[in-house]
């Protein structure tokens, strides 16, 4: 496909009034429908502003071929006071954020606010996923419930309950570097977390062979959302795999759960 978006800026693409009130879920600023594949999309020195998804690449139903998107940039670039999610792609190879801040973005009360959910579907993705020297504050803070499980960074392949017929499997690696998460409802979140309210640890993603690395990162007071206290948390895995985590600080207070390295 071939597409640059430079110096652009691109707001009020939403229905939804304030963090209070969502209106519509429908309004997307590029919205990559599931029977288009999408190549060598690159984003750079852009300010998405007051959207409420700015990036959605959507991945069809069971049975269905897979779609690509491959090899998908985005640098130098803002996301601010964003609705429901920055980027939400359930299909993604070879994906690179740069140099992008994220701040009070994921303030709506459903279930799952983000700056970035990576929320593989149905078929097998292979290429690497890199978040790297990217700002990330005021994410995955609802107004108010107790359903909604946000992160700044949430990241999992579909394997289990309605997805088990047709899992989603990931062998590519997926590479966090050089981040800083401060102020957020929580941090990096991996794996299926719980659907319902509570301290559980939800169901696992087993996902396959790759790397899931975290390095020279910050973590820092991801403890906005006070009713929700056992979202705080720097990390949290709730997969199956072990994940590297090196050179890495944590601050703001003792972790509340065992799954938490850092926050709380």
């Amino acid at each position: 496909s071939d597409v640059t978006v430079e110096k652009c800026q691109i707001s009020n693409i939403c229905n939804w009034t304030t963090k209070y009130d969502v209106v519509s879920e429908g309004s997307t600023a590029f919205m990559i429908y599931d029977d288009i594949d999408v190549y060598n999309i690159n984003v750079n020195q852009c300010l998405f502003d007051k959207n409420y998804i700015a990036f959605y690449f959507a991945q069809g139903v069971a049975g269905t071929s897979k779609v690509n998107a491959n090899n998908i940039s985005i640098k130098n670039s803002a996301f601010t006071n964003g609705g429901f999610k920055a980027i939400y792609a359930e299909r993604l190879d070879n994906f690179t954020v740069d140099n992008c801040s994220f701040v009070n973005t994921g303030l709506t009360t459903i279930s799952h606010p983000a700056a970035i959910d990576i929320n593989l579907k149905w078929e097998a993705y292979s290429g690497n996923i890199t978040i790297k020297n990217s700002y990330f504050s005021g994410c995955g803070i609802p107004n108010s419930g107790t359903n909604v499980n946000g992160a700044a960074v949430m990241f999992k392949s579909r394997d289990f309950g309605g997805y088990a017929s047709d899992p989603a499997s990931f062998t590519g690696n997926f590479y966090l570097h050089g981040c800083t998460f401060k102020n957020n409802n929580a941090g990096f979140r991996i794996g299926e977390s719980n659907n319902g309210s509570g301290t559980t640890s939800g169901n696992n993603s087993t996902y396959g062979s790759g790397t899931i690395e975290v390095r020279n990162s910050v973590f820092q007071s991801n403890t906005a959302g006070s009713y929700q206290t056992y979202n705080h948390f720097g990390i949290r895995n709730v997969s199956t795999r072990n994940i590297n985590v090196l050179n890495c600080y944590f601050g703001g207070g003792a972790a509340t759960t065992n799954t938490a390295f850092g926050g709380p």
